[in-house]
């Protein structure tokens, strides 16, 4: 599992603000957006999520798994994102719940004004990358980066388009995998397929094009392990007269 190193920062300050002119009104101007939260990171050991504290804001309000909202306008700030669970804290940090644990989890954080103030509205919210904390179940490995490949196994004869099969390692307690293969020029947009071993056949590829495989181990149903990391890998299919390796 890795490890995820933390840092806290100093308690926020509000500090006062006056025109040029002396008009000292505080409904004078317009209200300053505070700035995102930075440096989100999950505290395994302490099963906390953190992040720096952003100069003068109240509090933060972190939403998890966010389901709707996205396109909403960032000034919004946390009205934009009503669509997900959330919760409001007044430090910069959050422990987790039992409902946060042994499951992945995108999360959505937004600093808060103090209430009323004329001088700061909310930030834009951040956006974490997806964290598991693992506390009740075992999370399966995720699939080897170097035991990854694939073979061109025939040419279609009517669209001249390779047949590819990808090959991976086996992971252990693994019940089948999800692959997802994604491209913006091929043709169509994805294809996401579940099988149950360890090699999968993809049809619809192209001679030249770019690709982006994604590989995620999921468990059975007995309840007792969490999906894997996903595999992500970039690869360019070779011309039609030639062969090439897997890109990075």
């Amino acid at each position: 599992m890795p490890a995820f190193a933390f840092a806290l920062a100093a308690a926020p300050v509000l500090t006062s603000c006056s025109d040029d002119e002396g008009n000292d009104d505080p409904g004078f101007g317009s209200p300053e957006k505070l700035a995102a939260p930075t440096n989100i990171r999950l505290d395994e050991a302490e099963r906390t999520l953190r992040w720096d504290a952003v100069p003068h804001a109240a509090s933060y309000t972190i939403y998890r798994n966010l389901l709707g909202g996205l396109a909403a306008p960032a000034a919004e700030g946390a009205k934009a994102l009503g669509s997900s669970t959330s919760v409001t804290v007044t430090t910069n940090s959050y422990p987790l719940t039992e409902a946060d644990y042994d499951a992945w989890h995108t999360w959505y954080i937004v600093a808060n004004p103090p209430a009323n103030s004329p001088q700061y509205e909310a930030s834009n919210y951040a956006i974490t990358p997806t964290f598991v904390c693992p506390v009740n179940k075992q999370l399966l490995a995720t699939p080897s980066d170097s035991s990854f490949t694939y073979q061109i196994m025939s040419v279609d004869s009517a669209s001249g388009n390779p047949n590819v099969r990808f090959f991976w390692d086996e992971v252990p307690e693994a019940f089948n995998y999800t692959c997802v293969v994604a491209a913006s020029d091929s043709g169509f947009s994805s294809t996401s397929k579940r099988v149950t071993s360890n090699t999968y056949v993809d049809f619809r590829l192209h001679f030249g094009r770019v690709y982006t495989v994604s590989l995620t181990a999921n468990p059975d149903n007995t309840g007792e392990w969490i999906e894997s990391a996903t595999l992500r890998k970039r690869l360019t299919m070779p011309a039609a007269n030639g062969s090439e390796a897997p890109e990075e």
